[in-house]
């Protein structure tokens, strides 16, 4: 029989159910360590929609990265031209001016190394490989749950 004095007990009537303020909730992943590495490294939210682009900086901020916001394609390359360029762009598909799926081309055609999420309502397969074929690296469909961005 081995001696139990050293290991920590809580009897069932003292441990909370209660998650602590600075961890993820069950349901959600834990962005913490990716933030970590990545946080210097802006993302560009290219997003026209008001709400859209306000959730998606408050989950970006939540998870300890800094977004770059613009409100059309045009912004958002501008954003991604700049010399220390975000590697990272969240793009809707539907803007005014240049839409998501001409920032993934041009971005493709300058050879810039930038991992980018196609963010539309646009769910129907022919889209998906449209923007695939467009060199979206990622295909999200809105709305979307925060765990799988």
């Amino acid at each position: 029989m081995s001696d139990t004095k050293d290991i920590p007990f809580s009897p069932p009537w003292q441990i909370s159910n209660l998650e602590k303020p600075d961890q993820p909730k069950a349901t959600e992943l834990d962005a913490r360590p990716a933030a970590a590495r990545f946080a210097q490294m802006p993302i560009v939210v290219a997003e026209d929609d008001l709400v859209s682009r306000t959730l998606i900086n408050s989950l970006m901020e939540k998870w300890g990265f800094k977004a770059v916001l613009t409100q059309d394609g045009h912004e958002a390359m501008a954003a991604l031209r700049g010399e220390q360029g975000p590697t990272l762009a969240l793009l809707d598909w539907m803007m005014p001016g240049m839409d998501g799926l001409e920032v993934c081309r041009r971005v493709r055609e300058s050879k810039k190394m930038v991992y980018m999420i196609m963010l539309t309502s646009l769910c129907a397969k022919e889209n998906i490989v449209e923007g695939l074929h467009a060199g979206a690296d990622d295909y999200l469909i809105k709305p979307f749950d925060k765990n799988e961005l």
